[in-house]
């Protein structure tokens, strides 16, 4: 279960004409909503359910089980009897390998949200003297009139008042442990897959994708492939090869100079990171998830972590040669700790497509075997990049082909970037830098197209929402 949301707690003044418009909002963006008043508190949310009390599982991907309402509700409990206090028994949660849990809590006159370790699950917040709103879209926030909003990091917990906030740590993928061995690697990735039945894997025939459905594959799972990219790129030809070695079925969704144009502005609108690299993954990411989601699909799963986690970048082999295992390491961590930014990108990418994210390998339980690995298993001096994971591809039976395949990125290996830049020339902006202008001018175009449907959609509409607590 996933869900989108905007919380409102109101500080100062009335909470009637933005709550309507909060509500309006999460309607024309994603479709229905479901609303609970807790004495105040203005809860909206899209695609999940609320607890009793008004607590909400805003992401519940926990390891090899989901999160029990009966655990939602010890939360609310606690966190009613302490008010804003409650960030004790979230630790102990997380803490307790149940690594992709993020929630939203509303009570009395207190909100707080807890965000995943890994930064899966994007969470933003907005305070002002007369507001203060969290919710996973920064699209919603702005949506609402909200000029600025901040990021809460991975692993920690935002609880306010109507004096004001606090930002609490609770936990770190950097402090997970484990054996470090591709055998324990590969039973934590299949129990992490164990509660999961149908899912859309996002596909470039490397080796993170190929492993990531071989072992869903093996899990049970019913799975296709998806791959979006240009004709006779890398990428392509890589998803054949690999799907056919996987015996998996392979949905091809062909990335033009025109599918790149009519998607830019529905990325950027939903993303707050109007870039030209996030821009070049988001297109070909959202593409495939509308053509899985058309399919029938609700579930995205992508191998986003895992360059990260084993030691993808060659930045890393760089800084071994440089500074030695403490700058190898230093830079793995730095990256590690950068994992949510790409979370938010890629969460708001496939939520814009109707479907859920799921990211395997950013659990607390994967993350403790690569952390407890040797480096020389994840990088080495002669260019080595990711051996534990390769060692994992070759237990699940995956030819040396990918076992042993380069990293190629995502922008380049599906042309993406180039179509981008190609979509820029065209109105004029050349170069990378002039691209970016570009992508900034179409993203608050796109935003404030938004902002006219809404108003619009507030001045005719007679959308009724029904209060929910259950």
């Amino acid at each position: 279960m996933q869900a989108q949301l905007i919380a409102i707690l109101p500080r100062a003044g009335r909470l009637e004409h933005i709550a309507e418009r909060a509500k309006e909002a999460m309607a024309l963006v994603y479709g229905g909503c479901k609303v609970a008043d807790v004495h105040g508190v203005l809860l909206v949310l899209s695609g999940g359910e609320l607890a009793e009390g008004a607590c909400t599982l805003v992401s519940s991907q926990v390891e090899g089980t989901y999160l029990e309402k009966a655990d939602a509700c010890m939360l609310l409990d606690e966190y009613t009897s302490l008010e804003a206090g409650f960030t004790t028994s979230i630790r102990s949660l997380m803490r307790e390998e149940r690594g992709l849990l993020s929630l939203t809590i509303a009570s009395r006159h207190y909100l707080a949200a807890a965000r995943d370790p890994a930064g899966a699950t994007p969470m933003y917040y907005a305070s002002t003297p007369l507001h203060l709103a969290v919710s996973t879209s920064p699209l919603l926030l702005e949506l609402c009139g909200f000029r600025s909003y901040v990021s809460i990091p991975a692993g920690c917990c935002l609880a306010g008042d109507r004096a004001g906030e606090v930002i609490a740590p609770l936990a770190s993928l950097l402090w997970c442990r484990g054996e470090g061995s591709a055998r324990e690697v590969l039973r934590k990735l299949r129990l992490q897959l164990s509660h999961v039945e149908r899912a859309a894997v996002m596909f470039s025939g490397g080796l993170d994708s190929s492993v990531l459905a071989a072992a869903m594959r093996d899990s049970g799972c019913s799975i296709e492939l998806y791959t979006c990219a240009a004709k006779g790129s890398a990428d392509e030809q890589a998803a054949l090869e690999a799907a056919e070695a996987l015996g998996l079925k392979l949905n091809l969704v062909e990335l033009s100079e025109q599918a790149v144009e009519d998607t830019l502005p529905v990325v950027l609108a939903h993303t707050c990171k109007p870039t030209l690299m996030d821009a070049s993954i988001a297109v070909p990411l959202h593409l495939a998830s509308r053509e899985a989601s058309s399919k029938g699909f609700k579930l995205s799963a992508l191998g986003q972590g895992a360059d990260e986690l084993f030691g993808g970048y060659a930045r890393f082999v760089w800084r071994l040669r440089e500074s030695g295992p403490r700058g190898a390491l230093d830079s793995i961590e730095a990256s590690i700790l950068q994992l949510q930014r790409g979370f938010e990108r890629d969460h708001a990418t496939v939520s814009a497509a109707g479907l859920e994210l799921s990211t395997p390998y950013a659990s607390q339980m994967i993350a403790g075997e690569a952390l407890s690995a040797p480096l020389a298993m994840r990088v080495s001096a002669d260019g080595s990049r990711k051996l534990l994971l390769r060692e994992v591809a070759r237990a699940l039976g995956l030819p040396e082909s990918i076992a042993e395949r380069a990293k190629k990125a995502a922008q380049y290996g599906s042309m993406s970037e180039k179509l981008v830049r190609k979509a820029a020339e065209k109105r004029g902006y050349k170069g990378a830098r002039e691209a970016a202008y570009y992508l900034r001018a179409l993203s608050e175009e796109a935003k404030l197209k938004l902002v006219r449907e809404l108003t619009s959609l507030s001045r005719f509409s007679t959308l009724s929402t029904s209060r929910v607590l259950s």
